[in-house]
């Protein structure tokens, strides 16, 4: 199988973003608008890669019937019979095994900027069995406008379910 650096894969795909959707940053568009163009470069760059994974937005299945959501989230109000779903996931939608990355967005304009994504992804990686989950942090509107391509987002919270894991897939 080929080996991907997940997390450079992502860095590409931000720039991407930057570069050919830059007005849904400069304008502050829906999270999920930034999430959806990012989830397509981000697919982009791993079939370039040669690597058969989906990658999906506010995806909410597990196999067939199964819903792959957590339920609740420790150290938070949302309450456990709640389904909570990750905005942009690298997986097989066959394989339930092959729960590779977990990304949260986060825009700078958000009131919510706090550490429940945090929480989602480390409950993500501890029940749910992704490998990977990382909390990035866009920055949209006129703090995206005194940003440049390298520097208009940050990755805030990284979780791995091995240490050092290989990010093989």
């Amino acid at each position: 199988m080929t080996a991907i650096n997940y997390k450079e894969t992502i860095r590409s795909a931000l720039r991407d973003l930057w570069n050919s959707d830059r007005s849904l940053l400069d304008t502050n568009a829906s999270e999920r608008a930034i999430c959806h163009r990012l989830a397509i470069y981000i697919e982009m760059r791993i079939n370039d890669a040669g690597v058969k994974l989906n990658v999906d937005c506010e995806y909410n299945r597990m196999g067939s019937s199964v819903p792959k959501a957590l339920f609740g989230i420790k150290g938070t109000k949302i309450p456990k019979g709640k389904s909570v779903h990750p905005d942009i996931i690298i997986h097989s939608r066959t394989n339930e095994t092959e729960n590779i990355l977990v990304l949260e967005v986060k825009k700078s304009s958000s009131k919510n900027i706090d550490k429940f994504d945090e929480k989602k992804i480390d409950g993500y990686v501890d029940e749910l069995r992704y490998r990977n989950g990382y909390c990035v942090l866009i920055k949209v509107g006129a703090a995206c406008k005194r940003s440049n391509c390298d520097n208009y987002y940050i990755f805030s919270h990284v979780r791995h379910s091995k240490p050092n894991a290989s990010l093989n897939s």
